[in-house]
């Protein structure tokens, strides 16, 4: 994937978790990659609690309404003595208000879910700055290996040296 790429990709589960993985043997390519995918993500997040933001106002807006014609002819909504109660348990009940606020539902979690993807990107990012640094210091270089393996050995020789020492009835230091 280059750059131009993702300007256009559509944001589906098997992208997001594309991006939130990387390749260890291509770190320059991931780096390279990263500014423009965070940046798209962002942009995807900010738009997301805009028009979150635009939902919740629209229910407000609908809900306002609602209240106003259900004070004007409460009889026609089943209500005899109007209350503050009364209004808001017939204002929950009107059509326009369910398909607003489900509209409203669906934009929070569009927005919590990308506000999410983008801190995982700043995650990814954390996890490539230590890979890279663990390469860089030699980690992963023969010599490490080997120094892991001798510790392996190590740890095992003090473990049968201590077993030796139970079977005499105590443990020796």
């Amino acid at each position: 994937m280059n750059t131009k790429d993702i300007a256009n990709v559509p944001l589906t589960k098997e992208v997001i978790q594309k991006w939130l993985s990387f390749d260890k043997d291509n770190l320059d390519e991931e780096f390279l990659l990263f500014p423009m995918q965070i940046y798209r993500v962002g942009t995807e997040a900010v738009q997301a609690v805009a028009e979150r933001d635009r939902a919740k106002q629209e229910l407000e807006m609908i809900d306002a309404k609602l209240d106003a014609r259900i004070r004007t002819s409460p009889e026609k909504y089943g209500i005899e003595k109007v209350s503050e109660s009364a209004i808001s348990k017939a204002i929950m009940v009107q059509a326009d208000h369910i398909k607003a606020q489900e509209t409203f539902s669906d934009y929070v979690t569009t927005a919590s879910n990308l506000q999410t993807f983008h801190n995982s990107m700043r995650d990814k990012l954390t996890c490539m700055t230590y890979e890279f640094k663990a390469w860089e210091s030699g980690y992963f270089s023969g010599r490490a290996a080997s120094n892991r393996e001798s510790k392996g050995a190590g740890e095992a020789a003090v473990e049968k040296s201590q077993r030796e020492s139970l079977k005499g009835g105590r443990l020796q230091r």
